[in-house]
């Protein structure tokens, strides 16, 4: 294989892996949104055809790019696309490795996700519970497929699931940040406003809670792969996973400016709060895709190399 391929397929394979991560945590976070912080009288507002026709094509997105994933791994693991992309050495992947099984039950809960996200107009917003339960075991199954499980042996299933979790958790802060748009617009519609407003304030409680599982479980996770001499390595994984926790601190101070700081000035000036806040959302929302940008790209590297 000349010395570009591999550059060539491990850049291919972050890309289509950012792509799997961000769908699969877009539509669990909107559905997140919708059964546990939308009022009754605003789940009809995200029963759109956009709505739906988005939904869709999330589930769609992350089975294609899931299954995309494991001609590439093969070709990765081979070292050469003549040897990787055999029907033989494709097999071998999914029946002989650790990844593979755990990349065919995930395959499983992703059809399902998919399947569930593509049912009849309005059943996922009406019954939103049912398809975020299936999307959040493919997002949390994607915990079972990392470093965290190769490095520990009997304690692996320990430390997957709090992969698992930490995962879950970031799709819904990422997630659900999609619908607030909608609902700061809704905010100056008198038909709207109150409802509008009660989601917010039942997204800001869910948020905090959300967050706390994210940052608790992601110093759990770089424990175990890192370790306590972390700063000695001084190796791309370790200099991607630092650009990836300032990431997250940056989303975590603008969400505390918009509640903390925006927020409460909402009364006093609403124009201006409006935009504020909006564009702190937006802000938070690319922050997000680049952190996952950034997990897509060092969870292929060696933490010690």
């Amino acid at each position: 294989m000349n010395d570009t391929l591999p550059a060539a397929v491990d850049g291919l394979y972050a890309a289509v892996r950012w792509l799997h991560f961000v769908t699969l945590m877009g539509a669990l976070g909107w559905l997140a949104f919708v059964a546990w912080a939308s009022p009754p009288a605003l789940r009809a507002e995200f029963d759109r055809p956009a709505s739906r026709q988005g939904l869709r094509s999330a589930g769609v997105l992350a089975l294609v790019s899931a299954l995309a994933l494991v001609p590439l791994q093969s070709v990765r693991m081979a070292g050469s696309l003549a040897d990787g992309l055999v029907p033989a050495a494709i097999g071998a992947v999914l029946s002989q490795t650790g990844w593979g099984r755990a990349w065919l039950v995930h395959l499983l809960l992703a059809a399902l996700a998919a399947a569930a996200l593509a049912i009849g107009p309005g059943a996922v917003q009406r019954r939103p519970a049912a398809p975020f339960f299936l999307l959040a075991l493919a997002l949390g199954s994607l915990g079972w497929t990392g470093h965290v499980v190769g490095a520990f042996g009997p304690e692996a299933g320990l430390w997957a699931g709090n992969a698992a979790l930490h995962l879950v958790a970031a799709g819904c802060w990422l997630g659900s940040l999609l619908p607030l748009p909608a609902c700061l617009a809704w905010l100056r519609d008198p038909a709207r406003r109150v409802p509008a407003m009660q989601a917010l304030l039942r997204f800001s409680r869910m948020g905090h809670g959300v967050v706390a599982v994210v940052i608790v479980t992601g110093i759990a996770n770089s424990w175990l792969v890192l370790g306590p001499a972390w700063p000695l390595h001084g190796n791309a994984y370790t200099l991607l996973w630092l650009a990836k926790v300032l990431v997250v601190l940056a989303m975590v101070a603008l969400a505390l400016h918009n509640r903390y700081g925006v927020v409460p000035r909402w009364s006093a000036d609403p124009q201006r709060s409006h935009r504020q806040f909006l564009r702190g959302t937006v802000a938070e929302v690319l922050l997000g895709f680049a952190a996952v940008a950034l997990v897509s790209v060092f969870a292929s590297l060696d933490p010690g190399g």
